[in-house]
């Protein structure tokens, strides 16, 4: 049997055949709740591995492999809309909150969820009153933001130290006595003391210009960690080449502190902080400006 999940087109237009022997008669085609079921006996095997079927539609077909859901899983401050799309007005979709898998009694959704508070949703279409596709699952979960903290007084820049030695994690040097430090306009390398085999931590005070979750993208090679208030935001620590990871965090407008520890063992180096501002995920180079000690 070869089976085609999800199409839900009417089965009284389909026609199925071997491509290699399209002479032979048509293929039995069946209908097995919302998925379409092709015989293949070993008789009409031309080849156990290499055997192409066909299957001829008199209108375009329907496919239904679950919900659309745009927003992944995550944190929110404000309530939102939560649009879920479907691939035809007739699909159903049906949702629980509750851990629950949906069914044909489950709560209908129209075009969109108000998203208003900490949940977990199991979404689901539905054909006929019967489940079609894959479920798709989101937790989002509500925060309270950061609030923004007040320093008595404030330059630009970030402040740094560097510490020599050989590191194989951000955790090698914590404790450590800085070789030498000094001050930065932005988030980079200006300062490393030399090609391989020293730490650089950044200290000082992000200005977030909006309250709302933002995201930050730490790109680092050697092994690099973000902080801020002392929450670890993003772990890209260990050895490994360019690479960038992703957190998010929720804060308020105004000033709070960040701190950055990188290391570089051998080979090429790398350090970039980016972010984006709440409600999208196009990350940007953190401006000088947002950046004070």
């Amino acid at each position: 049997e070869l089976v085609l999940p999800g199409l839900i087109t009417d089965a009284r237009v389909f026609r199925a055949h071997l491509l290699a022997d399209p002479g032979r008669p048509p293929l039995n085609v069946r209908r097995e709740g919302v998925d379409l079921v092709i015989e293949l006996d070993e008789a009409s095997m031309i080849d156990d591995i290499d055997t192409v079927v066909t299957l001829d539609l008199w209108t375009d077909p329907l496919v239904v492999t679950g919900p659309e859901i745009a927003i992944a899983s995550g944190i929110f401050v404000e309530p939102f809309d939560l649009a879920i799309g479907v691939p035809d007005p007739a699909i159903e979709v049906r949702v629980t909150t509750d851990g629950a898998d949906p069914t044909a009694e489950s709560r209908k959704v129209e075009g969109a969820m108000r998203i208003d508070g900490s949940m977990t949703l199991r979404v689901q279409c539905f054909a006929a009153g019967l489940p079609v596709g894959a479920i798709e699952e989101r937790t989002f979960t509500r925060v309270t933001p950061r609030k923004a903290v007040q320093p008595f007084s404030l330059r630009d820049g970030l402040n740094w130290q560097v510490f020599l030695g050989e590191f194989k994690t951000v955790n090698d040097f914590a404790e450590a006595t800085p070789d030498a430090e000094g001050e930065t306009a932005l988030v980079d390398l200006s300062m490393q003391p030399r090609d391989e085999n020293f730490g650089v931590r950044l200290t000082g005070f992000l200005d977030v210009p909006e309250t709302g979750v933002w995201s930050f993208a730490l790109d680092s090679d050697d092994g690099s960690t973000l902080r801020i208030h002392d929450e670890l935001v993003i772990d890209n620590d260990g050895y490994h080449s360019a690479l960038e990871k992703r957190g998010e965090i929720a804060l308020e407008k105004g000033l709070h502190p960040i701190r950055i520890d990188f290391f570089e063992a051998t080979g090429q180096d790398d350090l970039i902080l980016k972010w984006a501002r709440p409600g999208t995920d196009d990350v940007v180079t953190i401006p000088a400006e947002a950046l004070k000690r």
